[in-house]
């Protein structure tokens, strides 16, 4: 099952480097930090967060994931 991480470069809570651990450990997942942003997703840029997400969903109907 594809599966997308994606963490904000300032999150204290899942943390960057404990996000990259969880994602290398499943076969269809992708890794992205989000530059100078904090855990809470109401932080997040939502246009970036919807590009991404929207990329994420391309990627996996295009079957390159």
């Amino acid at each position: 099952m594809p599966v997308q991480v994606l963490v904000g470069e300032l999150d204290k809570t899942a943390g960057v480097d404990a996000s990259r651990h969880f994602a290398d450990h499943m076969p269809r997942a992708t890794f992205e930090i989000i530059m100078n942003t904090p855990h809470a997703l109401e932080k997040v840029n939502p246009d970036l967060l919807v590009n991404r997400i929207a990329r994420f969903v391309e990627t996996v109907q295009e079957g390159m994931i």
